[in-house]
Formats: structure tokens, C-alpha cells, sequence
């Protein structure tokens, strides 16, 4: 059930490829396709939570469990949805073939999981192939992600703006120790300068855009581009963006 899974969302990522050049389709991905496709599908758990299943009695589910969902029709406006435990490693958890109620935004962590677990074996598939019992690289997997138009178009940025924002920053700072010389009493030193304010938290959520997030914490350090999802690996945090949105943050 596993491997049938990895094979529709291997199939979604060749889609999302090809849709590309016509722009980005968040839609296609998310998890709310997933419980309106009317298909079964199956989620693995890629940490612990805490649910409740149907008898109202809180158990754990684990990382590397496995839950199936059913074709079960949902409303517009549902916040969980109803899944059963394939696997449990007994205790706390819960117990295999339970009813457990799941938060949607818990199951859309899990498909991510999936999703960069999946990327992650296809990257070293693709750098390891042939190699130490590996098989070659299917050819659908191996044609490079096609560039969003808007993104082949995008004007590249300018080399100049960070040299001027520097410059206009130094000049500042001096036009400020100019005025506190001024202002300071004969033979006397200036007052220290006046501690500028803490600058306000970033806040990174769910659907903002890659510019949205580059413009709020600059460039990462490394960019690993999977087609339509691409992760960013900034000092404190990695962020995965889905079709151009932030999909998950860690």
C-alpha cells in the first residue's frame, strides 16, 4: 500500500513537471485533493502526535506509522478526518486497526514528509544509479523540471542594491554622529547614541509565497529544487515550498 502510494505521488510530481510552464497549480499537491479523489490513500507518519480514537480515548501515533484513508465524503469546512492504524508498536500507542480521528494539518505534514522522502530517494537514485545494487534512473525521472514562464521571465536581480543600501546605511550613521557632536557641550563627549528598536520576530506561514519569504529572510543557503516542490535551507530553518507556496516549516 505504501509503494502504491509512492507511485501516485511520483505520478503527481511528473504532473506537476509538466503543468509547469503554465504556472503553478498549489492545488494539485495538497492534501485536500487527496480526501475529495474519492481513492484510498495511505499516510506515514513522519512524527508523534496525539489523537483520539472512536471510543473518545487518546492515544500516540509514531513516526514510521502507517494510517489508511477511506473515500468517506467531507464538508467544505473540516478540520480532521477519520483514518485507521495499519501498524502500532503497542503501548501508548494507538492500536492497530483503530478509528482515529487526524487533523487535516497533521496529514498534510505527513504527505510532506512523504513527498521529501520520496525526493530524497530519487536524488540519490539519480546521483547512485547503476551503482551497489541501485537500478538506472527511469527516463520520466530523469528529464530536468521545466521553469515556470514567470519565472524564466523574472528580471534577475540587481547586483547594485546591496552595495546602496550599505552605502545609505553608513552615510546614516554618520549624519547621526555629526548631530550628537553638535549637540554636546563644550569639552564635553557626545551622549551615547540611542539603541535603535529590536527589529519585529519573522513570521513564515503556510501559503506564502517564494518571494514572500526570500523578502522577509533573504536568500538560503542552499536551494534543493525538485520541480514543482523546492526546500530552502536557511541557518535556523527549512522551508518547502509546494507549487510556489510554503508547504511545511521546520
Amino acid at each position: 500500500m505504501v509503494a502504491a502510494e509512492v507511485q501516485r505521488q511520483l505520478a503527481i510530481e511528473n504532473a506537476e513537471a509538466a503543468q509547469q510552464a503554465a504556472g503553478p497549480n498549489p492545488a494539485v499537491s495538497g492534501v485536500q485533493r487527496m480526501l475529495s479523489d474519492n481513492m484510498p490513500h495511505v499516510f506515514v507518519a513522519g512524527r508523534e502526535i496525539d489523537v483520539v480514537d472512536a471510543t473518545g480515548t487518546e492515544c500516540a501515533v509514531t513516526e514510521g506509522d502507517v494510517l489508511q484513508l477511506t473515500p468517506t465524503p467531507l464538508p467544505a469546512d473540516a478540520t480532521a478526518a477519520t483514518l485507521v492504524m495499519m501498524t502500532s508498536k503497542g503501548g501508548v500507542e494507538c492500536r492497530k486497526g483503530a478509528a482515529v480521528t487526524v487533523p487535516i494539518m497533521d496529514l498534510q505534514d505527513m504527505q510532506n514528509h512523504m513527498r521529501e522522502t520520496i525526493g530524497q530517494g530519487m536524488g540519490d537514485l539519480r546521483a547512485k544509479q547503476g551503482q551497489g545494487g541501485l537500478p538506472m534512473l527511469p527516463a520520466s525521472a530523469a528529464v530536468m523540471p521545466v521553469k515556470a514562464t514567470f519565472a524564466m521571465n523574472a528580471p534577475p536581480p540587481d547586483p547594485m542594491a546591496a552595495e546602496q543600501i550599505n552605502q545609505q546605511a553608513m552615510e546614516a550613521d554618520q549624519a547621526e554622529k555629526d548631530v550628537l557632536a553638535q549637540a554636546a557641550p563644550d569639552g564635553g563627549a557626545a551622549p551615547p547614541p540611542i539603541a535603535a528598536p529590536a527589529a519585529p520576530p519573522v513570521s513564515i506561514s503556510l501559503g506564502q509565497s517564494i518571494e514572500e519569504v526570500t523578502g522577509a529572510l533573504g536568500q538560503p543557503k542552499n536551494i534543493v529544487d525538485l520541480g514543482a516542490k523546492k526546500i530552502y535551507v536557511y541557518k535556523d530553518m527549512k522551508i518547502t515550498f509546494n507549487g510556489g507556496k510554503v508547504a511545511d516549516v521546520q
